[in-house]
């Protein structure tokens, strides 16, 4: 469960939700697998009727080992899992990056220390609230028990309206000239305030820059200007697809968006180049094919990795070497594609999807 508030008082209750979880969770596979066996048992009655002795053997033996090595992948998956929640040893020092070296400032305002200490702490820096915020806290705690047995989630309640009673609002984690700073960097107009795209930093850009980098991207070979916003009519065409498909109709009711919005275009200053380009980032929830692109993700996923010419990452790529003896005469050389996503041929890719 997601902790959104950090109290002594909090977390006793988060623990104890979490216990109550688990429990239903316990009771409910207890359940199910209770009614496994029942069907099982009754299989095995008319399996056993109307097969002669030997044929029944053959499958016995067959299903039970199919059922150990099952057990076996289960139970390594189980152990992999349990490994991960071991709380893992803490390093006895702490990197200290300088704020330096993690803020970029780009643009011909001179920040203050105030300003570079706040943009150093990154854009993942939660800001500790005003106000506890109750109505963030009850919406989760309703979402989470939605599923759990009224007597419970009523217990659940009843402790969560009595924290939220005497609930405080934490301490500030910013100094009174960090909460200056940030109000004159929200005030500034004229400069954006962005993630690097590679390398953890923090990047003060001039909002005129941006802009101009940006229509830079939009170059008339890869994008072209619409008339009208087409997002009302994709949304009525992929649902209509969706409805007409043969999914389960729970699944097709996940699926159906009728309240979709354009995906936003937003770059992200590549610092470690000349001229600070932007990398194009297409952000898509909420847009009509986003619940679609999700559910086929989950299709599409386990192939990835199942062709010779995939490279997971630098390290894959370093052990796909080693197998590799190259001559003297050989000379290694690296492509880059330039709007790569862009120019995939949709129609091949296609064709090897179906394959």
């Amino acid at each position: 469960m997601k902790r959104v508030f950090s109290s002594t008082q909090a977390n006793r209750l988060y623990t104890r939700m979490e216990k109550n979880f688990l429990r239903e969770r316990i009771h409910t596979s207890r359940r199910d697998l209770a009614k496994v066996d029942r069907e099982l048992i009754d299989l095995f009655y008319i399996l056993t009727a109307n097969m002669q002795p030997v044929d029944w053997d053959k499958i016995d033996g067959i299903t039970y080992q199919n059922m150990q090595n099952e057990l076996e992948r289960t139970s390594a998956r189980q152990k992999i899992k349990y490994e991960k929640l071991q709380p893992k040893t803490k390093p006895e020092y702490r990197i200290s990056l300088e704020p330096a070296r993690t803020v970029v400032n780009l643009t011909d305002k001179t920040l203050t220390t105030s300003e570079v200490t706040l943009l150093a702490k990154g854009g993942n820096f939660a800001i500790t609230p005003k106000v506890v915020p109750v109505e963030d806290i009850i919406a989760g705690t309703e979402a989470a028990i939605r599923n759990l047995p009224n007597s419970i989630a009523d217990e659940i309640r009843f402790e969560t309206v009595n924290i939220l009673r005497t609930a405080k609002a934490p301490k500030s984690n910013l100094s009174r000239e960090e909460h200056q700073a940030l109000k004159s960097l929200n005030a500034d107009k004229d400069i954006l305030v962005l993630p690097a795209d590679k390398g953890n930093a923090t990047v003060v850009m001039k909002s005129e820059d941006y802009r101009s980098k940006i229509e830079d991207l939009l170059e008339p070979q890869t994008y072209k200007l619409l008339k009208k916003d087409p997002t009302a009519l994709i949304v009525r065409n992929t649902n209509r697809l969706i409805k007409a498909s043969s999914l389960p109709e729970h699944l097709k009711s996940k699926l159906i968006n009728s309240e979709a919005q354009p995906p936003r275009l937003y770059g992200l200053p590549k610092i470690h180049k000349a001229s600070v380009p932007l990398r194009p980032i297409v952000s898509a929830p909420g847009s009509p094919t986003y619940n679609l692109a999700k559910y086929l993700t989950t299709i599409l996923q386990p192939k990835v990795g199942n062709t010779n010419s995939y490279v997971k990452d630098s390290t894959h790529f370093v052990q796909k070497l080693k197998d590799i003896k190259l001559e003297p005469s050989d000379i290694m050389v690296s492509f880059d594609v330039v709007s790569l996503f862009t120019r995939v041929p949709l129609g091949e890719s296609m064709d090897l999807i179906k394959e």
